[in-house]
């Protein structure tokens, strides 16, 4: 997403936003195929209004091209425009878009071993250091990560003071108690913090092999 500091700045943000969406992961694309092109997401799908900008920018000359934040300017002028039936069609298109996206996407997780993920979350760490973006993915059957001592803490005492309360209040609440228990008290929740580290380094040692 981009960080737009100044209104003159909008457009050019939205034209660069918009080319973006339109090529998916192509940013990223030379990172990850240097890898293993197995590794190469879904593009994700276009919204309604993406569509029609797309089948629009189509329809234009290269000529009525050129000047990208005029043509955008343009662009959702004539979608502002378009009657709710006329929008219903690219509604359509979007949703047809966003179920084949999902099949193709779990079909990609589906496909991935655990060291595709750890070899993913490398690519996203390498792009995030490029200035790229890509999508953060996490193998649903890779061990829970172990709690610290005040997690499970909060974790047995939620419960207690979360009726009636707001999230905030609450947690603010079980934080202060933390900070006042003595020290004997919290052995006990050190303790499950200690096996819970032991039970994830086997897990994880088992889930790598």
């Amino acid at each position: 997403m981009l960080r737009v500091t100044r209104p003159v700045h909008i457009q050019n943000a939205l034209a660069l936003y918009v080319a973006q969406a339109q090529r998916g992961y192509a940013t990223t694309k030379k990172v990850i195929k240097a890898v293993d092109e197995k590794l190469t997401p879904p593009k994700r799908p276009l919204t309604a209004y993406l569509h029609f900008h797309k089948e629009f920018l189509n329809s234009l000359t290269p000529d009525e091209k050129t000047d990208i934040i005029a043509t955008s300017k343009l662009v959702g002028e004539k979608w502002q425009k378009l009657t709710e039936a006329d929008k219903k069609r690219y509604q359509e298109i979007a949703i047809k878009d966003r179920e084949a996206y999902e099949t193709k996407h779990k079909q990609f997780m589906d496909s991935l071993s655990a060291d595709d993920f750890v070899k993913l979350a490398q690519i996203r760490k390498l792009s995030k250091a490029q200035g790229k973006t890509f999508p953060k993915f996490r193998d649903p059957n890779a061990p829970r990560k172990p709690m610290t001592s005040y997690v499970h803490f909060l974790k047995d005492k939620y419960s207690e003071v979360s009726a009636g309360s707001s999230n905030t209040e609450i947690f603010r609440k079980i934080a202060q108690e933390w900070r006042e228990i003595p020290e004997s008290s919290k052995k006990h929740y050190e303790q499950l913090a200690a096996d819970d580290k032991l039970r994830y380094e086997r897990e994880i040692k088992e889930y790598m092999q």
